[in-house]
């Protein structure tokens, strides 16, 4: 029997990381499950696994919903009020970061688990296979679409640029958007790389040329980039939110930011002093990431797993895919 699983995004607006997410879902459990997005709850499925729960006015069960975003988030689209009741509602919250699992026990919600977004292991492996790209200066990638309320930093990226050696620095942005970015850090001096649209295996050679993935986000329920940067061993410089404290240990994977550009500033220069000894230990040690860190094949397992413990006993047939997970 094939196990029915309706993801329910609840609304038509395209996202390209739901897109991935469920293709992802598809390849890997192809031999047991069909996996059906869909606007609205189909009739049939045997779970429903919700992604923007806040937009239903009730969830049907058995379901699961993924907290997507930072529950810290002063947006009113992303109010956690606008969330509450259908987490309480599901039978199971899942979690990309232990933060949000802790401010869901504030609110009294124990229903979690944490599992993170993955990397695509097959196409890291083999860009791993072939080497570093040297380049001329130290390389800062920025990976992350620009939003119009700076939600990514923007702000803060302009003045930490200002107090950067663009002798020794250069810049990768990579995200819808960040021509912008790329226009000012010109007029500042820097070399600069704009790709507002890359193809995701375009995207992980690229990091065989970065030196540090500067993540400046003030709220961020993933970010999708740390993964796929930590999974190829790329030193992240990050605020410490989302996934990051999870999947980055300061001063081994990466540093953590004071989010203070003057002194964020202080340790970039440093690090892109050329042959510079913290900026060595530090790469070094990024070659052997957190055991935090998992493939998307291990991503898409836990979830399956989770999903079928709340199918348990409703059919025996259902038991037996639950078997192959022991």
């Amino acid at each position: 029997m094939t196990i029915i699983v309706n993801h329910v995004t609840s609304n038509n607006v395209h996202s390209g990381i739901f897109e991935d997410i469920f293709s992802y879902f598809s390849r890997y459990t192809e031999q047991y499950a069909t996996h059906i997005p869909s606007e609205k709850p189909i009739v049939g499925a045997h779970i429903r696994h919700y992604h923007r729960p806040h937009l239903e006015e009730r969830l049907i069960g058995p379901c699961v919903v993924t907290v997507h975003h930072d529950l810290n988030d002063p947006d009113s689209w992303l109010s956690l009020d606008a969330f509450i009741d259908r987490y309480k509602e599901a039978d199971l919250v899942i979690c990309l970061n232990t933060f949000q699992q802790k401010k869901l026990a504030e609110c009294g919600i124990f229903n979690t688990c944490v599992i993170p977004h993955g990397y695509n292991d097959h196409l890291i492996d083999a860009a791993r296979n072939l080497g570093r790209n040297i380049r001329n200066k130290f390389t800062v990638a920025v990976v992350s679409k620009r939003y119009a309320r700076k939600v990514k930093g923007e702000a803060y990226l302009f003045e930490l640029a200002k107090r950067l050696d663009s002798d020794n620095i250069e810049f990768l942005l990579v995200g819808d958007g960040r021509s912008e970015e790329g226009r000012v850090l010109r007029t500042l001096g820097f070399d600069v790389e704009v790709y507002e649209r890359l193809p995701y295996p375009a995207l992980i050679d690229a990091y065989r040329g970065v030196n540090a993935l500067l993540m400046t986000s003030y709220f961020e329920g993933g970010p999708a980039n740390i993964p796929e940067a930590a999974a190829m061993g790329v030193p992240i410089l990050a605020n410490p939110i989302g996934m990051v404290p999870d999947l980055i240990e300061h001063e081994k994977h990466g540093i953590y930011l004071e989010m203070d550009p003057h002194l964020d500033a202080i340790m970039l220069n440093e690090l892109a002093t050329p042959n510079n000894a913290r900026y060595k230990t530090l790469f070094e040690s990024s070659q052997h990431p957190s055991p935090n860190l998992i493939t998307w094949q291990d991503s898409v397992s836990l979830n399956m797993k989770e999903h079928l413990k709340l199918l348990k006993g409703k059919q025996a047939s259902i038991n037996k895919v639950l078997e192959l997970f022991a």
